[in-house]
């Protein structure tokens, strides 16, 4: 996150960016189709209408696009504007992100985030007129000054507003980490306690009123190509999301980005120096690297399985890995029957296990038994529920 309305740096930082996309491309298969891409991590309609197009027509230029291809773009409903859709769809965009958080102006003015419902019907309403239907809300639970009735009302505004997908996230208060949120009082925040019934309650409200639960953070109506992937056990996972483009490679733009090709995991350097210096010497400005060893290979089958379907076969995920599951990760399998099953969070049968509608709200804390990196001090990240 960089702060300024300074346009001497944003020219600088698109100038590298655009170097960083050109320097890439030149290293990728030219026949290779790009299927989607997620125009996001920040507010990219802090942009101008014609800075947009840049970025679109240099990636036109540079890339062979699907004529399916799924383009979506993260958009502040504060500083959105006709000019700026109308930019956004000359490159392809197809879909909309909107940063909603909450619609409670006691909970917006506590986190400097003031964007009325009226405003967001309007947007709602000029991208439906424009042609696009696929529209998502990103809300937030667990900020400041939030309530079980507060967080009720939100939920009422955003099903009649109608987005087709939704992403909920967990407010993840880390000031060690994000120095702005200094600013929020930590005796503000909800109770453990009142996060969960918060937790609960988008829950029932949303799949009572037509939205699939998809798992963790994420909803979305039946016919929602989320929802379909799901059912037909095609739903892919990446560190941005759920996702319906299943074994694609994942190249990421950008200060901080990250990608995912192959066996390994590449991020780029997050401090704008570094950054700027490696593309000056024509470089990419890559900071650091993983290759996955074939344990992390398993492990990531077995978690992806568990995120994306909500279950385990036993038969299914030996052959997947080439091991006897059931043999070799008998003790996670012990930890997660003693810990979860008891409480209705986890069923087991002769044939695997399945994750309950209930636990679907613990995915994450079963899905980490299977990972060996994990240490028991995990104080410096934030909570998963």
């Amino acid at each position: 996150m960089k702060v300024t309305r300074n346009q001497e740096i944003i020219r600088r930082y698109l100038s590298s960016l655009y170097k960083e996309i050109a320097l890439t491309s030149e290293n990728i298969n030219s026949n290779r189709k790009v299927t989607q891409i997620h125009f996001g991590g920040g507010t990219p309609n802090f942009l101008t209408p014609q800075q947009i197009l840049e970025i679109g027509e240099l990636l036109k230029s540079k890339f062979l696009f699907s004529d399916r291809a799924e383009i979506s773009c993260e958009v502040d409903p504060r500083t959105f504007s006709k000019e700026q859709l109308t930019a956004l769809q000359s490159m392809g965009v197809n879909r909309i992100s909107l940063g909603v958080q909450d619609f409670n102006p006691q909970v917006q003015k506590k986190i400097n985030r003031i964007n009325s419902y009226n405003m967001v019907e309007k947007i709602v309403s000029m991208l439906r007129s424009s042609g696009i239907e696929a529209i998502n809300f990103d809300l937030i639970y667990g900020l400041p000054g939030q309530t079980v009735d507060s967080f009720d009302t939100t939920l009422d505004k955003i099903i009649s507003l109608n987005p087709s997908r939704l992403a909920i996230y967990n407010f993840a208060y880390i000031p060690w980490v994000k120095p702005h949120q200094k600013l929020i009082r930590e005796n503000e925040l909800p109770s453990p306690e009142t996060k969960f019934t918060l937790l609960q309650l988008m829950i029932e409200k949303l799949t009572n009123c037509g939205y699939e639960y998809i798992g963790m953070d994420h909803f979305a109506k039946e016919n929602d190509d989320l929802t379909l992937a799901q059912s037909q056990g095609t739903l892919y996972r990446n560190f941005q999301g759920y996702s319906t483009q299943k074994d694609t490679d994942l190249f990421g733009f950008g200060l901080t980005s990250i990608s995912q090709f192959g066996d390994a995991y590449f991020q780029n350097h997050k401090e704008f120096r570094s950054y700027y210096q490696s593309l000056d010497n024509d470089e990419l400005p890559l900071s650091k690297g993983l290759v996955m060893t074939e344990s992390d290979k398993q492990v990531y089958t077995i978690i992806m399985s568990l995120m994306c379907n909500m279950e385990l076969n036993y038969e299914s995920i030996s052959k997947q890995i080439g091991i006897d599951f059931e043999h070799i990760y008998s003790r996670e399998l012990a930890e997660i029957k003693k810990d979860f099953s008891l409480d209705g969070l986890v069923t087991f049968t002769d044939d695997g296990m399945k994750i309950t509608n209930s636990g679907r709200l613990y995915i994450r804390n079963i899905a980490m038994k299977f990972d060996k990196y994990l240490t028991i001090d995990n104080s410096l990240y934030s909570k998963t529920v």
